[in-house]
């Protein structure tokens, strides 16, 4: 309490967007899990796995227009 810290604006950013794709995908995603594996559990955190299939769909967009330019 003697000497606070400043907040680290980035972290705070980050954490909220962690937090914003654990319910818009995990909220969703976890009802499957209880349909198909066993009721009870969650998706968890997401964003791994969020991250790599928008790194995935990048890289394929990125691909496709160098063979449509012909680079």
């Amino acid at each position: 309490m003697k000497n606070p810290g400043v907040v680290n604006k980035n972290l705070v950013d980050a954490q909220t967007a962690r937090r914003v794709l654990d319910r818009l995908v995990g909220y969703k995603l976890s009802p499957l899990l209880w349909q198909k594996i066993r009721r009870g559990l969650s998706a968890g955190r997401v964003q791994s796995v969020a991250l790599r299939l928008i790194v995935e769909r990048e890289e394929k967009l990125r691909n496709s227009k160098k063979r449509t330019i012909g680079l």
